[in-house]
């Protein structure tokens, strides 16, 4: 396992496997100026749908993105998703349910605003390109601790696909 530190908050950059995932999930098409405006109502929704059809909660909110490239003008799909413990197949809500397979990532904790989580990706980055890791085009989001009073007590897992 790779691992590397950096900057004066150190932070634990390593490879790693998540497991699959069930996901209550919405995707959509946005870019980085709409997709807070986009994506936010989707939260009380999901978990709204999540409580009416009597599903167990197994996890944070997820943002998982495709094909995202850096490039903040250009549009992707964006996931916003919250783990559950299963959907019955009977299930034709108005949000899509899937498992997902196992993500080979590198993984760093955000701690702070999200105005300054580009560096923690720009790390990131810089940690795939020395090691000469091939990214796959799918990053996620796991919201540990969003705090909108207090955004420096955020807590995101960043998790950047990788071949």
């Amino acid at each position: 396992m790779l691992a590397e530190f950096w900057g004066t908050k150190s932070t634990l950059m390593q490879i790693k496997t998540q497991p699959a995932l069930n996901f209550l999930c919405v995707r959509f098409e946005t870019t980085v100026a709409t997709m807070m405006e986009k994506a936010a109502p989707y939260v009380p929704q999901l978990l709204q749908e999540i409580l009416d059809q009597k599903l167990r909660l197994c996890g944070p909110v997820y943002w998982n993105y495709f094909g995202f490239e850096g490039d903040e003008s250009k549009p992707f799909d964006l996931e916003v998703a919250i783990p559950v413990n299963a959907v019955t197949g009977d299930y034709h809500g108005r949000f899509s349910y899937r498992r997902s397979e196992p993500f080979r990532c590198v993984e760093a904790v955000h701690e702070g605003t999200w105005a300054s989580i580009p560096e923690t990706y720009g790390k990131l980055f810089a940690f795939i390109g020395q090691n000469r890791l091939i990214p796959t085009g799918e990053n996620r989001e796991c919201y540990i601790n969003a705090d909108f009073e207090f955004p420096e007590a955020n807590q995101t897992i960043i998790r950047i696909g990788i071949q």
